[in-house]
């Protein structure tokens, strides 16, 4: 089993009845949905940001996985990606490196 690590843009859905004024804080721990059959736990920390809130756009962002080797087959630069609870997304991404 080996971590696996990439960079991202990410965007966080507009607040609403499942966000309301929802903040998010660095090394935020999610799921994501990668792979189309299944979803996969990680870690996002925010580039030169403590905590952001939804609806906010366009946010630098490092994305750990712990276990890499279930997503590193589908990861790749240009990738998009949904994160968030299974039952209510926080938002979306696109990878934009792929750090190790």
């Amino acid at each position: 089993m080996r971590s696996l690590i990439i960079k991202a843009t990410i965007s966080f859905y507009p607040q609403g009845e499942t966000h309301s004024k929802r903040k998010f804080r660095t090394y935020l721990i999610t799921d994501f949905k990668i792979r189309e059959d299944m979803h996969n736990s990680g870690e996002i920390q925010f580039l030169n940001k403590e905590e952001v809130y939804a609806g906010e756009k366009d946010i630098e962002a490092i994305i750990k996985f712990p276990y890499g080797n279930l997503v590193s087959p589908f990861v790749e630069i240009g990738s998009k990606f949904k994160f968030g609870e299974v039952s209510s997304l926080y938002g979306e991404g696109i990878i934009t490196e792929v750090l190790c």
